[in-house]
């Protein structure tokens, strides 16, 4: 039993970040005497949309605004597509550590830095740094410290921005905080002590770690928080009875922190009862956690998960018979909108929701007990569930595939295409292609027989008009051409166990070809024209940087840079020799450092290196790989 639908205000508020929700009006001519390293500073308080306004009072304070970046800035975060706007928002919004580098990097602001400006002045600067990246004839690696992760007693997590990492030792029941100093070491800021820490979400780059225990018998909260000078500090520890008296008989199981981390979603149970339910927990101005939602199961659930949306304000919540969601309104407070009843089987990783946070595809299995044949079939669920304009959840189609259980197929996978207009679903041994026509999701075209259906999944880019589909053997690139129809552009050939990788931007794949792993580099040039380049080298792992200027290949004991030349050719720009074996790598989110792991004598070493582009020499000597 779970509480019935509740009607409220739209959860599908979703204005643009730069958009005011109040018209602001400025008149006069006066404000544009001012010094222009004052202007800066007024605008700190504007949003972006303000700042346009702003600029209109007349010519001379425009090109005063203009002159300092400000304008610039702005129109070129606004002119780019609508879901790149929304990628880039959710990324800059909440991540103090990377605001705290663009306000040391402020990418034309001279004064101030205004924080609701972010978004834009990242793009500027990402841009800047893509352009340092092309124009560089090399790429140097620097090393900010290395650290050796022994034991296996010890878990080991970094955060994003690759500026934090934390360690967890179960036999001493401590929590240790280590940072990356400017100088290239890392050095441990903070130890605590903890009887239960939940590390169920990742550390997306905020500086906010929660953990939970008992205190003279109650069950509390301790938020572990760094503040303005950089120290970390237990801060907000807070009762259960202390939030909300309602909770003092409850018991937490697990606790799930979004990536905005001011949202939190406990899987709770009442103490001595065998009621269970969901706590959802809000933050205040001052940080602390209040009681916003709440919602009881009248049984003990035991397979309770959470999915977030892309913008925190919608979370779809699965047990084993059902899916149910639960909105943030505009008072704060969260609500049910919206339930779905099935009997499937959810991984976490089996639920997506769209780029635009309107719809959410949930992807599950049962096995069925023919009893006429004696035989056992497996039953592939692709459920479709979309939110109405008055930000109720509902299901809006059902694509079901049977199949005998011996047959090597993949399990259900899906993704939506960048705009949020597209669903690409690969169930059984079929692809299925659904386009969204007046808030329908429509069938655009046959279902496409997939000939390798054992290890199939969808790579899809900032390009809406194009995805991957890797398997064992082959990538396949399927695109819409210009009456709406979708096909099968190009095929490539790779190594069975290193799939094909595809750019962001969707103008170049990478596959480990051959049994001596060489490395096909394919360039889009025109639509529909692939063109090789056939680089000597060998790799074991490819990994594209977020803006897709840079590659990294990872061989035995080496690292390699790949990076884009002006003409659009892939180059030769760094190289780094490893004394062990190359296990991993990860670059951050910004692009300007990748983590490397790997393996000697036993332990395994994690390095961050700091990428820096190199002023082009004259006389240098350039490798480029040429098409062949």
């Amino acid at each position: 039993m779970t509480p019935p639908v509740q009607s409220g205000p739209s959860a599908l508020n979703r204005d643009n970040p730069g958009k005011s929700d109040d018209s602001v009006c400025f008149q006069g001519r006066s404000i544009s005497q001012l010094p222009s390293e004052v202007l800066p500073a007024i605008t700190q308080y504007l949003s972006m949309r303000e700042v346009l306004v702003f600029g209109q009072v007349c010519r001379d304070l425009r090109s005063k605004l203009e002159e300092c970046g400000v304008i610039t800035n702005i129109w070129n975060y606004l002119s780019l597509p609508t879901n790149k706007k929304r990628s880039v928002h959710r990324f800059v919004t909440g991540n103090r550590l990377l605001i705290d580098y663009l306000r040391n990097n402020p990418a034309g602001y001279r004064s101030s830095f205004p924080i609701q400006h972010g978004p834009a002045i990242f793009v500027k600067n990402a841009s800047h740094f893509r352009e340092q990246t092309v124009s560089a004839s090399s790429i140097s690696l620097v090393p900010s410290g290395c650290i050796n992760l022994l034991s296996e007693d010890l878990f080991c997590e970094f955060n994003d921005q690759h500026n934090c990492l934390i360690q967890e030792d179960n036999n001493l029941h401590q929590l240790h905080i280590w940072t990356n100093q400017k100088e290239g070491t890392w050095e441990r800021e903070h130890t605590m002590g903890y009887e239960i820490i939940y590390q169920d979400s990742k550390q997306h780059g905020a500086d906010i770690i929660i953990t939970s225990g008992r205190e003279d018998g109650k069950i509390h909260l301790l938020t572990v928080k760094r503040n303005e000078l950089g120290e970390w500090n237990e801060t907000q520890k807070q009762c259960l009875h202390d939030i909300s008296p309602s909770l003092e008989n409850y018991y937490i199981y697990k606790i799930y922190l979004a990536k905005n981390h001011r949202l939190m979603l406990c899987d709770m149970a009442k103490i001595a009862c065998g009621d269970s339910g969901v706590l959802i927990f809000g933050c205040d101005a001052d940080g602390r956690w209040l009681k916003k939602g709440m919602f009881q199961f009248y049984s003990i659930i035991t397979n309770l998960k959470f999915k977030c949306s892309q913008g925190c304000r919608d979370v779809a919540i699965f047990t084993d018979d059902l899916i149910f969601f639960v909105s943030e309104q505009d008072d704060g407070v969260w609500i049910k909108t919206g339930e779905i009843a099935t009997d499937l089987f959810f991984e976490e990783r089996n639920l997506k929701f769209s780029m635009d946070d309107h719809h959410l595809v949930a992807l599950g299995e049962i096995t069925i007990w023919q009893p006429g044949d004696q035989s056992v079939m497996k039953c592939s669920h692709a459920i479709v569930s979309s939110c109405d304009e008055q930000g109720h959840w509902s299901e809006v189609k059902r694509i079901i595939r049977t199949c005998d259980l011996t047959m090597q197929q993949t399990g259900p996978y899906a993704r939506f295409s960048s705009d949020s207009k597209h669903l690409f679903i690969c169930i059984a041994d079929e692809l299925i292609i659904l386009s969204l026509h007046e808030r329908k999701w429509l069938s655009s075209t046959n279902p496409f027989k997939l000939t390798d259906s054992s290890s199939c999944k969808i790579s899809t880019t900032m390009d809406p008009s194009l995805f991957m589909i890797n398997s064992d053997k082959t990538g396949c690139i399927y695109a819409i051409d210009a009456s709406g129809v979708w096909g099968i552009q190009h095929e490539f050939s790779c190594f069975p166990d290193l799939p094909p990788k595809i750019s962001p931007d969707g103008n170049t794949v990478i596959c480990p070809c051959g049994e001596h792993r060489h490395i096909d580099i394919w360039v889009r040039r025109h639509p529909g024209q692939w063109i090789k380049q056939q680089p000597a080298i060998l790799a074991c792992r490819v990994e594209f940087s977020p803006d897709g200027s840079l590659v990294a290949l990872a061989g035995r004991h080496e690292l390699i840079m790949l990076g884009l030349t002006e003409e659009k050719q892939w180059q030769k720009k760094g190289h780094q020799l490893f004394e062990g074996c190359v296990e991993d790598l990860f670059f951050s989110p910004c692009g300007r450092s990748i983590r490397v792991d790997h393996a000697k004598g036993g332990s395994v070493y994690v390095t961050i290196w700091q990428i820096e582009p190199q002023e082009p020499q004259s006389g240098c000597q350039s490798s480029f790989y040429t098409p062949v």
